[in-house]
This record gives C-alpha cells, sequence and structure tokens, in this order.
C-alpha cells in the first residue's frame, strides 16, 4: 500500500517522479491499492453513532457516512470504496 496525493485514476503515475504538491482544498483519499491493471482509493471513517445528528437505526447513519464519502469522491468512480466503521465496532454494509 501507498499514499498518493493524486486521485484521478487517468493520470499516469511515473515511478520514480515525484509525486505533485496537492492543494491545500485538493481531495485526497485516505490510502490507494493497485489490483492488476487498476488502482483502487479508500477512505476511512469512524463515525459516533451516539451523535446528536445520528439516525435512531444505527446502520442508517453508517449507511449516510458512506453515501457522504461516494458523493465527495464520485470522480472516481468505481475505483473508489469506503471503510466506514463505527467507534463501537459495527462496520457499514458495504465495508462488510
Amino acid at each position: 500500500m501507498e499514499s498518493e496525493p493524486r486521485i484521478d485514476p487517468t493520470e499516469p503515475i511515473v515511478p520514480g517522479e515525484p509525486a505533485e504538491p496537492a492543494e491545500p482544498t485538493a481531495k485526497r483519499a485516505d490510502f490507494s491499492v493497485f489490483l492488476g491493471s487498476s488502482r483502487y482509493y479508500y477512505d476511512i471513517q469512524i463515525v459516533a453513532v451516539n451523535k446528536d445528528s445520528a439516525r435512531k437505526d444505527v446502520f442508517a447513519t453508517l449507511s449516510e457516512a458512506a453515501a457522504e464519502k461516494r458523493r465527495k469522491y464520485r470522480d472516481l468512480g468505481p475505483f473508489f470504496k469506503p471503510l466506514i466503521f463505527s467507534a463501537g465496532g459495527l462496520i457499514e454494509k458495504e465495508t462488510a
């Protein structure tokens, strides 16, 4: 696994080339992984399911957090996977 500041899956990555500095407001996934010839991006979030804005159903709260991550990184399409966990140890359905 390696960290990668660029999130454009079509941008060529040249080994040994220094990464361009990311803009302060640029979207950055937490880490990326090469699987075959594709690069997949992952962003991890720990959710407090007992927060004031949480829904009555714990899993709805986790699903809402995953949906927000997918909206944020929608440019990556199927190459992005959110990893959503609760502070109590529950896992969002698609993360599991």
